[in-house]
């Protein structure tokens, strides 16, 4: 796309033809809300797949199931729900809180779509976060990211 456009347009085929994305991208150029748009498509194309996002703070996980409402995703709200509800279903969840998962094995996570917003304050999550002290960051979060750890390997690197 055109880098002078102010919103980000990606579209389906992109979603489709490639197993990790990374997009990097101004704050306001439409991220959150071009991402929904095409991962409500893919959602259609395999009814099985489900989204799991893993965000930093409460403030933005209640913005993506607003986000995501309009473009029909219903992402459960992990602060409303059980580890099973969260693992079977679209579900949002903040890093501090997902030792809840921890009791599943990487098969759980089979078919889900992994979508981290908000890389940077992510990895400060996981670096610098007293929910997380006392646990190992790796061993909390490695259910959920033995297959996807790839992603934020590449993240960090330029």
């Amino acid at each position: 796309d055109n880098i002078n456009d102010k919103y980000l347009n990606l579209d389906i085929d992109t979603f489709l033809n490639n197993d990790k994305i990374i997009i990097k991208s101004c704050t306001g150029t439409g991220k959150t809300t071009n991402i929904s748009k095409n991962l409500r498509k893919v959602l259609d194309t395999n009814e099985n797949l489900k989204v799991l996002s893993i965000v930093s703070l409460i403030s933005l996980a209640t913005q993506q199931i607003e986000t995501f409402k309009t473009n029909d995703i219903e992402l459960i709200n992990y602060q409303k729900s059980n580890a099973y509800e969260i693992i079977n279903n679209n579900s949002v969840i903040c890093i501090n809180s997902i030792i809840k998962l921890e009791k599943f094995k990487p098969e759980y996570f089979k078919n889900t779509i992994v979508y981290i917003d908000e890389i940077n304050s992510l990895l400060g999550a996981l670096t610098h976060n007293d929910a997380l002290n006392g646990n190992s960051s790796l061993s909390v979060i490695d259910p959920v990211y033995l297959h996807y750890y790839l992603i934020l390997f590449l993240v960090v690197i330029k």
